[in-house]
Order: C-alpha cells, then sequence, then structure tokens
C-alpha cells in the first residue's frame, strides 16, 4: 500500500500521519494544519488502518506521548543499530 521501497519518505509521512492520528482521530477530524502536514497522498482505506491502531491491542492503547518518548530513548536507539533497522 505505502510502497515504501519506492518512495520511503512517503511511507515515514504515513507513518508520522499513523501516530498522529491517536491524537487527533479519524480522517474527517484529522488536522493537517496542526500537525504542520501539507500535500500529503492519503492512500484509499487508510482510515481503516487508523481506527485498528486507536483500538490498540487487548487492553493496550496507544498514547502518543509515550511512544515518543520510548522511540525516541537510548535504548530503543541502541536496539535499532544493532537489528540493522536503521
Amino acid at each position: 500500500m505505502t510502497s515504501e521501497y519506492q518512495n520511503p519518505v512517503q511511507a515515514l509521512n504515513l507513518l508520522f500521519f499513523l501516530l498522529a492520528s491517536v491524537e487527533d482521530g479519524n480522517l474527517g477530524t484529522f488536522s493537517m494544519e496542526k500537525w504542520g502536514i501539507t500535500d500529503m497522498h492519503i492512500p484509499n482505506g487508510f482510515d481503516a488502518f487508523i481506527d485498528r491502531f486507536r483500538q490498540g491491542t487487548g487492553d493496550i492503547i496507544p498514547d502518543l506521548s509515550l511512544i515518543l518518548r520510548h522511540s525516541s530513548g537510548v535504548l530503543f536507539q541502541e536496539a535499532q543499530k544493532r537489528s540493522g533497522f536503521f
């Protein structure tokens, strides 16, 4: 859906959009201006990903501040380096 191998910037933008949707809700209520997003193509059906992400897993609901805090932490960054992901 994202063609991340052909356009990795678009894939990262969609990930950012998905994370920001935790705060702003679905496509109908999302504020691109609030997040500084301009000229972004949202694929058809992407709202289903947003809904599924916001539901969480089991009784764990995503919290944007925790996601950002932990993903920017030293331990997470070291794990990314060692895994070769980044």
